[in-house]
């Protein structure tokens, strides 16, 4: 018999998502789930707002496969984060590179 992570990766459903202008983003459907969140009072090194432990359920998600580039950023934002324009422009010249000094909310 299959483990339990065998059988998680196999329903786990991989997709290209279409962002325009020939820019693409490799995706992953993750299915839903429970786990046990947080530490027991037991283990070392764990603090008092890891406790107490409880089950908690999640609600299927898709999830990116690879960091997200600075040309997958715009073509959904519209453009980088602010804090990226401060950078080398070497570093922008290509939309293959991953977006970085991403910060607060841009909506």
């Amino acid at each position: 018999m299959p483990s339990a992570r065998a059988r998680a990766l196999t329903r786990t459903q991989r997709f290209t998502e279409r962002l325009g202008g020939g820019v693409t983003l490799q995706m992953a459907r993750i299915p839903a789930g429970t786990f046990l969140m947080g530490a027991p009072a037991s283990e070392a090194g764990s603090h008092s707002n890891e406790r107490p432990q409880r089950h908690v359920a999640v609600a299927p998600f898709c999830l990116g496969t690879h960091p997200v580039t600075i040309a997958q950023w715009r073509a959904v934002m519209g453009a980088v984060p602010p804090a990226m324009k401060t950078l080398n422009k070497e570093f922008m010249a290509s939309g293959r590179q991953p977006v970085v000094l991403v910060f607060g909310s841009y909506t």
